[in-house]
């Protein structure tokens, strides 16, 4: 088995580049992985900016929408180690999946870091309406 998975990425004839799309390291051998990178540090930012306009929100008198988050979000500390786990899961989770089929990790970080843009405009939005009526 050892000898089938080490020559997914090899070519029989001299000379030939390997299949970048083959099994195993290969899109982390063309670079292709390297697109995680700018996935996890968006990750990082929108994360923090989640924790952060939830706690704003909070301040002002506002509540976690997300019954299973309310109980987290009452202790910021364990907001932000929860938001950290998650940070960590998912980085791993693109990581295996790129290192399986070459663009599947970039294209599921892709999806996470669009779906926490639309938290983040969403308790963005939350704020303005807040600070516009006063409350």
């Amino acid at each position: 088995m050892e000898e089938h998975m080490a020559n997914d990425h090899t070519s029989s004839i001299p000379g030939e580049l390997p299949n970048p799309s083959a099994r195993g390291m290969g899109s982390f051998r063309t670079g292709t992985g390297l697109l995680l990178v700018p996935g996890i540090f968006s990750l990082i930012l929108l994360f923090s900016v989640d924790i952060i306009t939830t706690e704003m929100i909070i301040a002002l008198g506002g509540s976690e929408l997300n019954r299973l988050m309310a109980g987290v979000v009452a202790y910021p500390v364990a907001h932000l180690a929860l938001k950290g786990i998650v940070l960590v899961y998912v980085t791993g989770v693109c990581m295996w999946a790129e290192k399986k089929i070459t663009q599947s990790g970039v294209a599921a970080m892709a999806i996470i870091v669009a779906f926490y843009v639309v938290v983040a405009l969403h308790n963005m939005s939350v704020l303005h309406v807040m600070m516009m009526t006063g409350a």
